[in-house]
C-alpha cells in the first residue's frame, strides 16, 4: 500500500472512530516509527484534520481548515437585557435551562432567515447572514431574523413571567461591512470568525438599542431597499476614533403599495409601459386580462409597475400589490395574508382576541359573504384566535379550497368598487397555494374590470398554460444610450467625466439597476476614475450567484483575475486543470449563466457574462492569494505566450503589478502606452502611463528612476495634449517636469520634445512671452546638436511663435524652412511623441501667415496639402488639429459655405475621439456659418456652446478673433452694446497675451462696426491705427482691408459733401 493510500485510509478510519492511539495506527497500517511520525505530521499539520492529545492519541477535529475569503457580511449581534437581574432571581438550574431554552428559540427563528450562528458569547449571540452562502437579500433576511428574535423572546418571556415571575427582553443590532472570514484557534477550538470592524460594530449598536427592538447601521439599512419602516434615531458615537454613525430602529414592514420615491426618470426605449397602459384602458372597460413581465433581477420590472400605478391612481383606479418571498416559498398564500394583515390593520402585536373586530372592514366589503367567511379569514391570518375557531375542524384540502373562492369573491368585489390593478411581483418566489389561487383568477378575469400583472425571473415554470396570458413582455437589457440618460439623470448636473459616463454605461451592461447604483457610488466618492468596484448593493446578489457554483468556484476567481474575456488556452495553462476537467467545469459556468462562449476548442474564448460579476468573483478572494494568483498568470504569459505579451503588453503589466512586482510592470506599462499612442488611442495611453508613474517609488535607485520616469513623461504629455488639449494645465505641468528631467538627465534627445511641447502649451494658452523662451531654446538646442530633426522642430516653434506675436514674414522663413526638412518616412513616427505630425503644424501656421501676408490661395493650397497628409497619416490628432485650422482659415477667407461640412468633420472627430478643444472650435465655427447665413439667434446658442467646451481646455490663443466674429453677430442683430463689451475684451485679451496677429483687423472691424457709437471722428481714428498697425507688422491682408476701409469712408464723406 502506497503511503498516499495510508494516508486516506487513516483519514477514514480517523473520521469514523474519533479517537485513536498512534500504537492502534501504527498496528493497523504495519507502521514503523518514523511512518508514523510522518502520518501524524501529515493529518495534524498536512491536512489539519486532527490534533495531538498527550502525545498518545490523534482526535479528529473535523473538516480541514478552510481558505479565507473575503466578503460583505450582515453581522448580527443580539443579547439578553438585565441578565445579571435573572441570575440572581434565578437557581443556576433553572437560569440554564432559561438561556438554553433562549439560544435554541433564536436559533429556530434565525434558520428560516439563513442565519449562521458564529458564536454563543453567554447570553448574546453572534450571527452572520452571507456565510456560508449569500444571498442577493442578505440584509433583508437579518431584518426579518431581528424581528423573528424579538417576537420569539416576547413569547418566552411570557412563559418565564408565568413561571418565575421575572421577564426577560432581547436587543438586536445590525450592521453590514467588509470582513475576512477564516478559521481561528487551535484544531481541537477551531471557529470560523469574521474579522473585520463590522462584528464590533453590530455590537455597539446593539448596546444602544431599546429592549425587544432590532437597530440597524445606516449601512444596512441601505440595502433594505426600502422595504421596512423605520425610526430614524439620529446619530450615535460608538467608537471614539470613529466619526458619529447614525442609526435607525426597524419598526415594521412597509406596505409594498406604497409608491417608493425613484431617483431618477423612468426611461422605456421599447415602449412597454404604453403596452401595459392599453391593457388597463381594456381592463378597466371591463375586459380583465393577465400580463407577465419577464426579465433578469435589477432590469426595471419594478420600476415598471410603479410606473403603471401612478397611471392607474391618475386614472382613479385601485391598485393592490402582492409580494411573494423567498422566505415564505412553503407558507401556504402568504402573499394574500400579508395583504389582507395591512388592509385590516393587523401587525405582529395584535391580539388574538381583537382579530375579529380587525375582519369587519374587509368583510364588509363582500356583498354577499358566507357564513364562515370571518372564519375563514382569521384562519389564515391568525390560525390560534378564537375567531378561527368555526373552521378547525375542516380538512386541509375542504380549508384551502373554501379560503381560495373566498379571496377571488373578495378580489372581484374590490374590483366592482373601482377598477383594480393587482400586481404579484417575484411570482417565481410564491408558493403553491398562491400559485394555484392565480390560475382560478387568471380563468376567471373575463368581464371584471381587473388587470393582473405577474414579475418574475426567466427560468419560472407557471402551472397555466402559455396561452393563458394576455401577454408576456420579456423585458431586455436596455442599450448604452438609454443607461447613459439615467447615469446622467443620476448626476443631475454634477460633473462626471466622459471616460467615467462610459466606464458606467459599459460596466452596467444594460442592467438599470446596476447603472444606478455604480452611479451613486461614483458620485457619493466611493470610486475613483474609471475604477468601478462592486457598490455595497449590489454585492450580495453577486456574490450569491458566485457561492451557488460551489466547487467551481475558485475556478471562477481565478478567470476573473485573467479578465473580463480569457481564452481556454491561458486559463488550462493557469488552472493546472486537465482540458477535459477545465472543459466540464466551463461548461457550468456557461449553463449557470456566469460566462458566455465563443469558437470551439482550443480557440475558444469565454466572457463573463457581466462586468460585475467578474469583479464580485475578484473581491472574494484575499489580497494575498490575489497576488499570488496574479504572478503566477505573469509567469506564465511570459513562459508560454509570447505573441500575447508582445500584442498586449499592458496584460502582463496589469498582472506583475497586481502580483505585487512593480519594478517589473512599468517597461511594460511604457511599451502599452506607447502602443496605444500609435493608434491614436489617448484615453487608454494615458491609463496605461499614469500606472506605471504611479510604480516609479518601487525603483531604489534614483538615475535609473529618473530615466523611466521622463519615458514616461514624455509620452503621457503627449496623450494629455490629445485628450485634454494643449493648453490643459496637466499637459503643462507634464511638460515642465520632462524638461526638468531632461536637463538634469543632460538628455537633449529628450528635452527637444518636451520644450516643443512647452512652447505649444504657452503659446496656445495666449502666453505668448513665455512661448518664446522655449521656443528659443528648442532651436539653439538643436544648432548645438546639428541634428536636422532637431532643427525642423525648432524653426517650427519659433515660426509659430512669430505669427501669433504679429510678425508673419519671421514665421514664414521659420517655417518653410520646417516644412523643407521634413522626411514622411524619417519624421512621420514623431507625431506618437510630439502629440501632433510635424508637418500638419508647421503648415497650420504656414497658412495662417500666408493669409496675413495677402497669399491667400497660397494659404489654402498649404491647408489642403496638410490636411491630405495628416488623413494618409491615419493619426487623428492630427486631423483634428488641420481640420479646426481650416476652419479658421476659411473664417478669415470669408469662404462660411466651405466652411460647414469641414466644422462638421472638425466637431464628429474631436466627439468620436476625445478632443474637447477641436469639438469646441468646430462647434464654434459652425455657429459662426450659421449666422452669416442668416439665422444670428440660432447662431449666438451655437457659438456660446462651442467656446464654452472651446475655453474649458484652457487654450486662449484665437480667443480674441473669436470674440469678433460673435461681436460681429450682435452688429447683425443691432445689438452694439455687446458688440462693444466683447471687442473691448479682444484688446486686453490681446494685451495680456501679446498674441498680435489680429490686432490691425480687431482695430478695422471696431471701427466699422462701432461708428454709431464711437461717432465720425473716433471711428476714423481706430481705422488709421489699424492701417499703420498692419503696416507695421507687415500683414499685408489687413493693410489692403484696412485701406478698403478708410477710402470707402472717403468716398462716403465725397459724396455726402456733394451739392
Amino acid at each position: 500500500m502506497s503511503f498516499e493510500r495510508v494516508i486516506d485510509a487513516a483519514i477514514e478510519l480517523l473520521r469514523r472512530r474519533q479517537r485513536i492511539t498512534y500504537r492502534a495506527l501504527q498496528r493497523e497500517f504495519a507502521l514503523d516509527d518514523g511512518a508514523l511520525a510522518d502520518l501524524a505530521d501529515e493529518l495534524i499539520r498536512g491536512q489539519r484534520l486532527a490534533y495531538d492529545e498527550d502525545g498518545a492519541v490523534l482526535v479528529w477535529s473535523g473538516t480541514p481548515a478552510k481558505a479565507a475569503e473575503r466578503r460583505r457580511l450582515t453581522v448580527m449581534f443580539c443579547d439578553l437585557v438585565g441578565s445579571t437581574q435573572l441570575s440572581r432571581r434565578l437557581d443556576p438550574e433553572d437560569l440554564h435551562a432559561l438561556l438554553r431554552r433562549y439560544q435554541d428559540d433564536c436559533a429556530t427563528a434565525l434558520r428560516p432567515f439563513g442565519g449562521h450562528i458564529a458564536q454563543y458569547l453567554g447570553d448574546g449571540i453572534l450571527a452572520y447572514f452571507g456565510y456560508p452562502v449569500a444571498h442577493e437579500d442578505d440584509a433583508e433576511r437579518a431584518v426579518r431574523a431581528g424581528l423573528a428574535v424579538v417576537q420569539a423572546a416576547r413569547a418566552l418571556s411570557a412563559e418565564i413571567n408565568q413561571r418565575f415571575g421575572v421577564g426577560l427582553a432581547v436587543r438586536v443590532g445590525l450592521h453590514t461591512g467588509l470582513v475576512v472570514l477564516g478559521d481561528i484557534g487551535p484544531a481541537e477550538r477551531r471557529e470560523t470568525l469574521a474579522l473585520g470592524e463590522a462584528p464590533n460594530l453590530a455590537a455597539h449598536i446593539q448596546a444602544q438599542a431599546e429592549p425587544d427592538s432590532v437597530l440597524v447601521s445606516e449601512a444596512t439599512y441601505a440595502l433594505l431597499r426600502g422595504r421596512f419602516a423605520v425610526d430614524d434615531r439620529g446619530l450615535h458615537m460608538l467608537k471614539s476614533d470613529l466619526p458619529p454613525q447614525r442609526l435607525l430602529r426597524i419598526v415594521g414592514e412597509r406596505d409594498p403599495g406604497e409608491r417608493q420615491r425613484r431617483r431618477t426618470r423612468f426611461i422605456d426605449p421599447a415602449g412597454r409601459l404604453e403596452r401595459l397602459r392599453a391593457a388597463w384602458v381594456h381592463a378597466r372597460q371591463g375586459q380583465g386580462t393577465a400580463i407577465a413581465l419577464r426579465g433578469e433581477a435589477g432590469v426595471g420590472k419594478t420600476r415598471l409597475v410603479e410606473e403603471l400605478r401612478g397611471f392607474v391612481h391618475a386614472d382613479d383606479g385601485d391598485a393592490m400589490v402582492l409580494r411573494c418571498s423567498a422566505f415564505h416559498r412553503h407558507s401556504a398564500l402568504h402573499p394574500l395574508a400579508q395583504l389582507l394583515a395591512r388592509r385590516a390593520h393587523l401587525t405582529p402585536e395584535s391580539s388574538a382576541e381583537d382579530v375579529a373586530e380587525h375582519l369587519t372592514s374587509l368583510l364588509a366589503q363582500l356583498e354577499d359573504p358566507q357564513a364562515n367567511a370571518q372564519a375563514l379569514l382569521a384562519a389564515l391570518l391568525m390560525p390560534s384566535s378564537a375567531a378561527a375557531a368555526p373552521v378547525a375542524g375542516l380538512a386541509p384540502a375542504q380549508l384551502m379550497q373554501a379560503t381560495q373562492a373566498l379571496l377571488l369573491q373578495w378580489l372581484r368585489a374590490a374590483s366592482r368598487r373601482a377598477p383594480l390593478l393587482l400586481v404579484c411581483e417575484d411570482v417565481h418566489w410564491a408558493d403553491a397555494s398562491t400559485l394555484a389561487l392565480l390560475q382560478r383568477l387568471i380563468e376567471s378575469l373575463s368581464g371584471a374590470s381587473l388587470l393582473l400583472v405577474l414579475t418574475t425571473r426567466p427560468g419560472f415554470d407557471a402551472p397555466w398554460p402559455d396561452d393563458a396570458l394576455a401577454e408576456v413582455i420579456a423585458l431586455e437589457r436596455l442599450p448604452a444610450s438609454a443607461v447613459r440618460e439615467i447615469v446622467l439623470d443620476m448626476a443631475r448636473g454634477r460633473p462626471l467625466a466622459e471616460s467615467v459616463i462610459e466606464r458606467i454605461v459599459e460596466v452596467a451592461g444594460g442592467i438599470p439597476l446596476f447603472a444606478e447604483e455604480i452611479a451613486k457610488s461614483v458620485l457619493d466618492g466611493a470610486a475613483a476614475g474609471t475604477q468601478i468596484q462592486v457598490p455595497e448593493s449590489l454585492h450580495a446578489s453577486l456574490l450569491a450567484r458566485l457561492d451557488r457554483l460551489g466547487s467551481i468556484k475558485p475556478l471562477a476567481q481565478t478567470a476573473a483575475l485573467l479578465g473580463r474575456e480569457f481564452d481556454f488556452e491561458l486559463l488550462a495553462a493557469v488552472s493546472e486543470r486537465s482540458p477535459a476537467e477545465l472543459g466540464e467545469a466551463l461548461h457550468a459556468l456557461v449553463a449557470a449563466d456566469l460566462l458566455q462562449r465563443q469558437g470551439v476548442p482550443p480557440q475558444t474564448r469565454y466572457s463573463f457574462r457581466h462586468a460585475l460579476l467578474q469583479a464580485a468573483a475578484e473581491e472574494s478572494l484575499l489580497r494575498s492569494a490575489r497576488a499570488a494568483t496574479h504572478g503566477r498568470i505573469a509567469d506564465t504569459l511570459e513562459a508560454r505566450f509570447p505573441g500575447t505579451v508582445d500584442a498586449e503588453p499592458e496584460t502582463l503589466a496589469r498582472h506583475r503589478s497586481e502580483a505585487g512586482e512593480p519594478r517589473r510592470a512599468i517597461p511594460l506599462w511604457l511599451r502599452a502606452g506607447e502602443r496605444a499612442l500609435s493608434r491614436s488611442a489617448v484615453i487608454e495611453a494615458m491609463a496605461h502611463l499614469d500606472s506605471g508613474i504611479a510604480a516609479l517609488p518601487s525603483v531604489d535607485q534614483a538615475p535609473e528612476r529618473e530615466r523611466l520616469e521622463l519615458d514616461l513623461y514624455i509620452l503621457r504629455a503627449s496623450a494629455l495634449r490629445a485628450a485634454r488639449g494643449i493648453a490643459a494645465p496637466d499637459t503643462g505641468a507634464a511638460y515642465e517636469r520632462a524638461c526638468a528631467l531632461a536637463r538634469r538627465q543632460d538628455d537633449t534627445a529628450r528635452l527637444i520634445p518636451a520644450l516643443n511641447g512647452l512652447y505649444s502649451y504657452h503659446m496656445v494658452r495666449g502666453e505668448c512671452d513665455a512661448a518664446r523662451d522655449p521656443a528659443t531654446e528648442l532651436l539653439r538646442v538643436a544648432h548645438e546638436r546639428a541634428d536636422a530633426t532637431y532643427e525642423m522642430i525648432g524653426h517650427r516653434a519659433v515660426g509659430a511663435v512669430a505669427f501669433h506675436v504679429g510678425e508673419p514674414q519671421l514665421a514664414r522663413e521659420h517655417l518653410e524652412r520646417a516644412i523643407a526638412l521634413y522626411d514622411p518616412a524619417q519624421h512621420a513616427q514623431l507625431a506618437f511623441i510630439l502629440g501632433i505630425d510635424h508637418r500638419v503644424g508647421a503648415s497650420n501656421f504656414l497658412a495662417l501667415s500666408l493669409f496675413v501676408l495677402g497669399e491667400a490661395e497660397a494659404s489654402l493650397d498649404v491647408h489642403r496639402a496638410a490636411l491630405l497628409h495628416a488623413e494618409q497619416l491615419d493619426h487623428a490628432h492630427s486631423t483634428a488639429q488641420a481640420l479646426v485650422f481650416g476652419c479658421l482659415l476659411l473664417a478669415l477667407h470669408g469662404d462660411w459655405r466651405r466652411l460647414v461640412p469641414l466644422a462638421e468633420r472638425t466637431v464628429a472627430l474631436g466627439r468620436a475621439r476625445g478632443f474637447p478643444l477641436m469639438e469646441g472650435g468646430g462647434r464654434f465655427f459652425l455657429g459662426a456659418a450659421m449666422a452669416q447665413a442668416g439665422d444670428a439667434h440660432a447662431a449666438l446658442a451655437v457659438m456660446e456652446e462651442g467656446a464654452q467646451l472651446w475655453w474649458g481646455t484652457g487654450a486662449r490663443n484665437y480667443r480674441a478673433y473669436a470674440q469678433m466674429l460673435e461681436a460681429e453677430v450682435h452688429v447683425r442683430l443691432g445689438r452694439l452694446e455687446p458688440a462693444q463689451a466683447l471687442l473691448s475684451a479682444a484688446h486686453e485679451g490681446i494685451t495680456a497675451t501679446g498674441e498680435r496677429w489680429v490686432e490691425p483687423e480687431l482695430w478695422r472691424v471696431e471701427g466699422e462696426w462701432l461708428r454709431a457709437l464711437d461717432g465720425d471722428a473716433a471711428s476714423l481714428a481706430k481705422l488709421q491705427h489699424a492701417l499703420k498697425l498692419a503696416q507695421a507688422q507687415g500683414a499685408h491682408a489687413w493693410v489692403q482691408r484696412a485701406q478698403a476701409s478708410l477710402d470707402a469712408r472717403q468716398r462716403a464723406g465725397a459724396a455726402a459733401t456733394m451739392p
